[in-house]
C-alpha cells in the first residue's frame, strides 16, 4: 500500500538556504535537499485504489496562487529519544484555506485525515535529544531568518522506502490560477 501526503514544494534555491541553516558535524539526520517541502496533509498508508482515486480527482478548487513567507526556527521533542528541527511558516490565511479545502476533499472521499491541529513547518532534520542537546543555541541563531517564495500549485507525493532513507515520487501536481 502506498503510503501518500499532500505537499507544497519548495523552491530549490530557498532548499539550499534551508539545508545551510543546519550544523555540521552535528548528530543531526538531515533531511535530503530533495526532500524539504511543507506537508499540507500527511495520509499514510492507503488503498493503491484509493491512492489513483485522489490523484484523479483532488484539484485546486480554482484557488489562485499565493506567496508563504518562512520565519525562524525551533524544534519539537517528540519523545525521549525523537526529535525534529523545523522552519516555521507564517502566519497566511491563503495556506489555512488550502489546508482547509483538501481536508473537505479527503472527507468526502473517505479518506481520514489527521485530528491533531495543523502546524505548517518544514522539517529540517531530526535527532535524538540525548546527543543533540543545542536545540536552543540552533533556534536563537536563525530566529530573524525570513524568506519568501511563491505557491503555484500542491502535490500529491508517494513516500518510497529506500535502505538510504525515502524517496519521494509526484503522483499528482495540482496547478493554482495564476493571480
Amino acid at each position: 500500500m502506498p503510503r501518500l501526503f499532500i505537499a507544497v514544494n519548495i523552491p530549490e534555491e530557498l532548499r539550499l538556504t534551508l539545508k545551510q541553516m543546519l550544523p555540521a558535524d552535528s548528530g543531526l539526520s538531515p533531511t535530503t535537499l530533495e526532500n524539504l517541502h511543507l506537508t499540507l496533509h500527511f495520509l499514510g498508508q492507503v488503498s493503491e485504489s484509493d491512492a489513483e482515486t485522489l490523484s484523479r480527482t483532488l484539484h485546486s478548487g480554482g484557488m489562485h496562487a499565493f506567496e508563504l513567507s518562512l520565519q525562524g526556527t525551533g524544534c519539537f521533542h517528540i519523545s525521549e529519544t525523537r526529535g525534529v528541527l523545523w522552519c516555521g511558516v507564517g502566519a497566511s490565511p491563503d495556506l489555512m484555506n488550502l489546508h482547509q479545502m483538501l481536508a473537505d476533499q479527503l472527507q468526502s472521499l473517505g479518506i481520514r485525515i489527521e485530528d491533531r491541529p495543523y502546524v505548517p513547518h518544514i522539517t529540517l532534520a531530526r535527532f535524538d535529544p540525548r546527543r543533540f542537546t543545542d536545540t536552543e543555541h540552533f533556534r536563537q541563531q536563525h530566529q530573524k531568518f525570513t524568506a519568501r517564495f511563491p505557491v503555484r500549485q500542491f502535490l500529491l507525493y508517494e513516500s518510497v522506502p529506500y535502505p538510504q532513507g525515502s524517496r519521494y515520487r509526484v503522483r499528482g501536481t495540482y496547478c493554482f490560477v495564476k493571480p
